[in-house]
């Protein structure tokens, strides 16, 4: 469903990372991308094994039809109050990233 994967939190305080030179805090910032990475791609692996699993087991998976799911909640969005108060141009930038 292309739904956010991103369970993965990575905290370091400001203090501990201001003490790091430059290249020890790339390192981390290198180590926390690889980390990051790491993380979601395991959890898709997992995400598909589980749905294997379970139509293994019978269960039908329902794929919606994102397209239709699109139009009808950005005409919903649209035509309400909240579409004013997003800067110019923000949907067709989130649109424009696919999925």
């Amino acid at each position: 469903t292309s739904h956010l994967v991103d369970w993965n939190f990575i905290a370091v305080s400001k203090t501990l990372y201001d003490g790091l030179s430059p290249e020890n805090q790339q390192k981390l910032t290198d180590a926390a991308w690889a980390a990051a990475d790491f993380g979601r791609a395991n959890q898709l692996k997992k995400e598909d094994e589980l749905v294997a699993f379970l139509k293994d087991k019978g269960l039908s998976i329902y794929e919606p039809d994102v397209a239709a799911f699109r139009s009808a909640v950005q005409a919903a969005y649209l035509g309400s109050d909240y579409a004013k108060t997003w800067p110019e141009g923000a949907l067709d930038k989130i649109n424009a990233l696919g999925n």
